[in-house]
């Protein structure tokens, strides 16, 4: 079966909705809009502050257009309650948008009040993802490796997010597998290069991030030239080139010479 979406895959139910029904003219009764948990991706899940209270997990999920129910304790709260908590958070990711500081206290804050996977979490992961890449694009030494490991693990949630929400092929997904391939490759050579792993290790761990990239390049093999999923292709060979190099030099080592 072949799908398509005409949202951003990475908005909660009640905005992809309303998007559809403002701009394509339909009520959205897909398994995910249909779904309270969105295929268990949780994408709009708060959650429950009396069950965290009692050191038990339970999980705000909107069961009819009026109401919002705990999965645990079955606690409920109007919608009107769950809107004015989500634009006050909205409200505070605003004030903090270009401090990837703030962003990080932020985030650690949300995450008692929304799923680890909620829409607007996501967003600001991206944001910091985006901010790290910059950071580390423009570093004139090294990035430290706390920079590279938490780029990755960013880009790794997204791909798992992902998984659930848009399988097969993904722009999102090809663009969060080349992210993290970079800055996989830097940190193993880093690594590396501080005698933590052997050449050989290094050469396993660059074979893996050969296998993202090659994976990135597939998502995005029906992308025309001209866009910028087309372009990235092209940074993809270069950056698989420039890899494939680095191997071919780890398998074949240079003969370490007699200085006498």
């Amino acid at each position: 079966m072949v799908t398509i979406s005409y949202t951003n895959v990475l908005m909660g139910t009640d905005d992809r909705r309303n998007f559809l029904r403002e701009g394509k003219y339909f009520h959205c009764v897909c398994a995910r809009c249909e779904d309270p948990t969105e295929l268990e991706s949780h994408m709009s899940t708060l959650i429950c502050n009396k069950c965290a209270t009692n050191k038990q997990e339970g999980y705000i999920l909107k069961i009819d257009p009026k109401t919002w129910k705990c999965s645990n304790c079955q606690h409920c709260l109007k919608t009107e309650q769950i809107e004015n908590i989500l634009e006050k958070v909205k409200e505070e990711v605003f004030h903090a948008q270009d401090d990837i500081r703030h962003l990080e206290y932020l985030l650690t804050k949300l995450t008692t009040l929304l799923h680890k996977n909620h829409y607007i979490i996501v967003d600001v992961k991206q944001n910091i993802a985006n901010m790290l890449r910059t950071i580390i694009r423009n570093s004139l030494q090294r990035p430290g490796r706390q920079l590279y490991e938490r780029k990755i693990r960013l880009c790794q949630e997204l791909v798992v997010l992902l998984h659930i929400i848009q399988p097969g092929i993904s722009r999102l997904k090809a663009i969060a597998l080349y992210e993290m391939a970079i800055a996989s490759a830097e940190l193993y050579r880093l690594r590396f290069g501080e005698d933590e792993i052997s050449a050989q290790e290094l050469q396993e761990y660059l074979r893996k991030c050969e296998a993202m990239y090659r994976e990135s390049m597939r998502l995005l093999l029906y992308e025309p030239p001209e866009t910028p999923e087309g372009q990235l292709v092209k940074s993809i060979i270069s950056e698989l080139r420039d890899l494939r190099s680095d191997i071919q030099i780890l398998d074949n080592p240079l003969p370490e010479h007699d200085d006498e």
